[in-house]
């Protein structure tokens, strides 16, 4: 289990980023999110919403993707 030092149990990274648009789970700490992809078709994945890097598990970047979620995720 990851654990984010003196903040307890953080997110899972665990499936981060993969599709969840047929109703699959996302880990603990991550969010189904929808958005439409570059060709207009609907998507879904499993991200880790964040406002600041603090929010992201250790090696991951708090950023927006261009082809992703129109919130920032960690990445």
């Amino acid at each position: 289990m990851l654990a984010v030092a003196g903040c307890g149990p953080g997110p899972s990274t665990e499936g981060l980023h993969q599709d969840c648009s047929g109703g699959n789970a996302c880990a603990s700490g991550q969010s189904c999110l929808h958005y439409t992809g570059l060709a207009g078709q609907p998507l879904a994945s499993c991200e880790i919403a964040c406002t600041y890097a603090s929010d992201c598990p250790p090696a991951l970047q708090c950023t927006t993707v261009s082809e992703g979620p129109t919130q920032r995720t960690c990445q």
